[in-house]
C-alpha cells in the first residue's frame, strides 16, 4: 500500500508541465489547474505529510499495540462447525467433546486438523510453555522434521525405534526418516560446544512429531502426528544434569498451574529415548488422564507401562503433595 502511495506521487509530479516522452497519458483539459508548486514561504501539508505509522516500529515499542489492534474473534465470522450427535469413530469422551464443539476434524487414523478454536488454544499453551523455558535460561530452536538415516545408525537407534519410525526415500535412494525424537540432530549441533566454559546448556524447540502409533485412538491423546515441545540439556557433570531434570519438573508443574490442570509426577518409562530420571505429569483419573498403580510398599504413583516394561525396575517417587 505504501509503494502504491508514492507512486501515485511520482506519478503527479511527472503529470505536472509538459507531459513526459513516453508516458502515454497527458492531463485531462477539464480536471482544473495543477496546484502551483509551493515556495519555502507557503508550508503545505501536501509536501510535507504527516508520518506514516511504520508497524514495525510502533511493535517494537509496544508489542501489545499490534495486538490490539487486531480484529476480535467473532463467532458468527469463525469457522466453527459444531455437531448434535457423537460421532461413531469416537469413544473417549474428550475425543467426542473435540469433535463436536469444532476443535478438531479427522483425516485418516491419528492425524487431525486443528480448527480455528484449536489454533488459538494451541498458541496459547505455546506462549505459556515459551515464558516459562525462557525463565531458567533454556534456548529456542527449530528443527528439520525429516532427518537423513545416518545420524540415527550412528547412535544405533535406527534400527532400535521399529516400526514406529516412519521411513521413506528421496528420489535418489537416500534413506530418510520423519522426526520421531530429536536426541540425534540435538547433540550434533552440540558438536560445535568448544568449551567448557559455553556450559551448560538448554535447548528446545516445538515442532510436529511422527509415530507410527500402533493404536491410535482417543482423538489427541495418541496419534501418529502431534506437536511436541522436547528439550534438551548439556552439562559438564551428572549433578549438572540432575540439576538440570530438577529445573524441568518444576517448570512443568508450573505450566500445569498455569493451565488449571492439577498434575502429580507418575513414574514412567523412558523407553527407548533411555535416560536414568523418568517421570510424566500426569493428571488424576478421569476423562484423558493416566492410569495409575501403586506398587506394594512405595507411596509414589507409576505409569501402567512401567509395571509391564521389563526394562524398567519399579522405584518410589515420592507422594502426590511433594
Amino acid at each position: 500500500m505504501l509503494g502504491l502511495v508514492s507512486g501515485t506521487r511520482v506519478a503527479g509530479c511527472l503529470g505536472q508541465g509538459a507531459p513526459s516522452k513516453g508516458a502515454g497519458r497527458t492531463w485531462p483539459a477539464d480536471a482544473g489547474p495543477l496546484e502551483s508548486p509551493t515556495t519555502a514561504d507557503e508550508p503545505s501539508e501536501r509536501i510535507n505529510p504527516s508520518p506514516v505509522e511504520d508497524p514495525l516500529e510502533t511493535a517494537a515499542a509496544d508489542p501489545s499495540a499490534v495486538e490490539r489492534k487486531l480484529p476480535a474473534m467473532r463467532w458468527s465470522q469463525t469457522h466453527i462447525p459444531t455437531l448434535r450427535e457423537n460421532p461413531a469413530e469416537a469413544d473417549a469422551p474428550s475425543h467426542q467433546l473435540l469433535l463436536r464443539t469444532g476443535f478438531i476434524r479427522q483425516l485418516m487414523a491419528g492425524h487431525y486438523s486443528l480448527l480455528p478454536l484449536a489454533v488459538r488454544v494451541r498458541s496459547k499453551i505455546v506462549t505459556i510453555i515459551r515464558e516459562e523455558m525462557t525463565a531458567i535460561g533454556a534456548q529456542e530452536f527449530s528443527l528439520p522434521a525429516m532427518h537423513p538415516a545416518q545420524v540415527w545408525r550412528r547412535s544405533g537407534r535406527w534400527d532400535a525405534m521399529g516400526e514406529e519410525m516412519f521411513r521413506l526415500k528421496e528420489r535418489k535412494g537416500a534413506e530418510l526418516t520423519l522426526g520421531m525424537t530429536y536426541e540425534e540432530i540435538f547433540t550434533s549441533l552440540a558438536t560445535e560446544l568448544k568449551s567448557y566454559r559455553e556450559l551448560p546448556q538448554t535447548w528446545y524447540q516445538f515442532q510436529t512429531k511422527f509415530r507410527d502409533e500402533p493404536r491410535a485412538k482417543g482423538g489427541l491423546l495418541r496419534t501418529r502426528e502431534f506437536t511436541m515441545k522436547d528439550s534438551y540439556s548439556f552439562g559438564l557433570t551428572q549433578e549438572g544434569l540432575d540439576r538440570s531434570f530438577d529445573l524441568h519438573r518444576e517448570v512443568y508443574l508450573r505450566i500445569f498451574a498455569r493451565l488449571g490442570i492439577p498434575a502429580i509426577p507418575v513414574e514412567a518409562s523412558s523407553g527407548s529415548m533411555g535416560g536414568a530420571r523418568r517421570w510424566t505429569p500426569g493428571p488424576w483419573a478421569g476423562p484423558g488422564g493416566l492410569a495409575d498403580r501403586r506398587p506394594h510398599g512405595t507411596g509414589g504413583l507409576m505409569h501402567t507401562d512401567v509395571l509391564t516394561d521389563s526394562r524398567t525396575p519399579l522405584r518410589p517417587l515420592g507422594h502426590p503433595h511433594e
